[in-house]
């Protein structure tokens, strides 16, 4: 088997011939957000002959000249390709060794470990134990390290809604009761959501540190941006702003409670179901007189006309998956409850468009959760199950004694960078 350069085309002509599940960085579409974020890729084929058997996207990272690391995230595997994982791999490596001078290969395929769709209840997969060995025999070690660890890895547990064969109201029907509730709220405020702009980038990076330093979770777990990488992220990465504009929400609310109070008028209150209705419609002006008195309090602070940015996220979209990279909302807007509007938005365009799953990206061990069980606890509210992954396997191609020395110089020219 022989590993050659493909182009886009090639690749994407696989991909339409050969559906299978794979994430935003595997897209040929984003070849200009790679590069903005100064990353080298190439797309490959493995040819028997002049028979295309299975193709990819390799990234090369930026490291020592001398010391290259090649990463891929997706290898398309089925039970029916196990059979052609020694050859495939023996054919990548001779070819990163030889054409590309890589000396260390780490992959992440797109391959499910189990699923819990509680805590105890699990279900495994058996092709994981399989994929282990094939890997094991050709030399490659998994990585013990978590994502949160180091964000090059694959997250080990990742957290999805399943959408297939639902409709929008299905959807979300099936979410926690206080889901619905809170993005219910957030929309009597009348929020919007829309892109960022590239010169809004540091809005962007600031909501995403400011939250990391209110939390007490490291920055190097963050994926800030520039304007050039909002500038190619196009489409299948999106950075989003949940907006107010205090003037337009006032207007709503003014129409909200002429609605409400239009109801009340056009309801008998002489039978007991009339006066029930009067209570409930009673209880939603208290609760609007509050939100009106707490958009007063943002127009005292902020202006009635200014726009404002209460949080921000970042999606990647790809033909399954709709994921949600990382979520941001200024402390002073929490109550607002504008990350459920957010959430509300996409999955009603992700059910729109097809797609298969909400993901709602990396959690901790569903048994055993770390630092992060109020992010797994608020991503459990989306009643959806937690998949693992099989992971991260790394293998050195150089020397080990050469591999030794050369992450030795890496670390001494980590440690002498200011």
């Amino acid at each position: 088997m022989k590993v050659k350069a493909i182009s886009p085309q090639e690749y994407s002509a696989y991909l339409s011939q050969h559906p299978r599940r794979y994430f935003y960085n595997q897209s040929p579409k984003i070849l200009a957000f790679d590069r903005a974020q100064g990353l080298d890729v190439e797309f490959i084929g493995f040819f028997a002959g002049q028979d295309l058997q299975a193709a990819c996207k390799l990234t090369y990272l930026p490291e020592l000249r001398f010391y290259r690391k090649a990463q891929l995230n997706w290898l398309p595997l089925s039970p029916e390709d196990l059979d052609l994982m020694p050859d495939l791999l023996e054919a990548l490596e001779a070819y990163l060794k030889d054409q590309k001078n890589v000396l260390h290969l780490s992959l992440s395929p797109l391959c499910l470990r189990g699923i819990y769709k509680e805590a105890e209840d699990y279900q495994a997969y058996p092709l994981a134990s399989q994929i282990d060995q094939a890997f094991q025999e050709r030399g490659f070690e998994r990585q013990e390290k978590d994502f949160y660890q180091n964000t090059g890895l694959q997250p080990h547990y990742i957290f999805v809604k399943d959408l297939r064969g639902q409709s929008e109201e299905e959807v979300l029907a099936s979410l926690d009761s206080k889901v619905r509730n809170h993005i219910r709220v957030a929309e009597r405020y009348g929020m919007t959501l829309r892109k960022l702009q590239p010169e809004e980038a540091d809005v962007f990076n600031q909501a995403l540190t400011r939250m990391a330093d209110n939390y007490g979770f490291p920055r190097n777990r963050l994926n800030l941006t520039t304007p050039a990488i909002i500038q190619a992220a196009g489409d299948t990465v999106r950075y989003l702003a949940i907006c107010l504009r205090v003037e337009d929400s006032l207007e709503l609310n003014r129409q909200i409670e002429a609605d409400i109070r239009a109801e009340q008028a056009a309801t008998d209150d002489s039978s007991r179901r009339g006066k029930t209705k009067i209570r409930e419609l009673d209880q939603q002006l208290v609760a609007n007189s509050k939100r009106r008195d707490r958009l007063q309090e943002l127009a005292d602070q902020h202006g009635q006309k200014q726009e404002l940015i209460l949080g921000v996220s970042q999606f990647a979209l790809s033909p399954s998956d709709y994921i949600c990279f990382q979520t941001a909302i200024f402390s002073e807007f929490v109550d607002l409850s504008p990350a459920y509007y957010m959430h509300g938005i996409m999955l009603k365009e992700a059910v729109a468009q097809g797609a298969d799953y909400y993901n709602l990206f990396a959690v901790s061990d569903p048994v055993e959760p770390e630092d992060d069980l109020g992010v797994l606890n608020f991503k459990k509210q989306f009643n959806g199950q937690v998949e693992e992954y099989v992971g991260t396997y790394s293998k050195e191609l150089a020397n080990p004694a050469l591999a030794k020395l050369l992450r030795q110089l890496k670390a001494l020219k980590n440690r002498l960078q200011p």
